[in-house]
């Protein structure tokens, strides 16, 4: 859930379209309860000072990147993508429901942590450029729940298939 707002949040932040996002696993530091969300439980999620971040990112850098995350034996949040991995490998990736073309440029939102190698991931070393914005994380979640509050939703979310791990 968390991803996919970052994705949609980097394109109103950036006034472009993301065709993806990124973020890694251990910068969510507790699940969310059921049940009411307080203030807390954001802060207690994404207790870190991670900055929305755009890259602009060649098709075969997003490949080789995703590659290096499924040789980890385990992959981190993505939006707007969908990969296969067997045996650590990455097997097929996809953009937008689209095979990743390897010439094409897409906007790839991510943290700032993520630019220089934190988690092992180096976003920064692959794009062709990038934007950097003063939004928080957890801000941005902070105003996501907060608009869905607003509107009387729920936080619903369910498991996509966006990551297949074949054995």
């Amino acid at each position: 859930m968390f991803v996919d707002e970052l994705r949609a949040a980097g394109s109103r932040i950036f006034g472009k379209e993301a065709d993806l996002a990124l973020t890694n696993f251990g910068g969510i530091r507790t699940s969310m309860p059921e049940g009411p969300v307080v203030l807390d439980d954001i802060l207690s999620m994404f207790p870190f000072r991670n900055k929305v971040v755009m890259a602009t990112v060649r098709g075969s850098s997003i490949k080789t990147l995703f590659d290096q995350i499924a040789a980890t034996g385990s992959f981190q949040c993505i939006s707007g993508a969908r990969v296969v991995i067997k045996d650590s490998k990455l097997v097929s990736a996809e953009i937008g429901g689209a095979p990743i073309e390897d010439d094409r440029l897409y906007n790839f939102v991510t943290i700032d942590f993520l630019l220089t190698g934190g988690d092992r991931i180096a976003v920064g070393a692959i794009a062709e450029s990038l934007e950097f914005s003063d939004v928080l994380l957890k801000d941005m979640m902070l105003d996501y729940v907060r608009s869905l509050t607003a509107e009387g939703k729920n936080i619903e979310y369910q498991c996509d298939g966006r990551v297949v791990t074949e054995s």
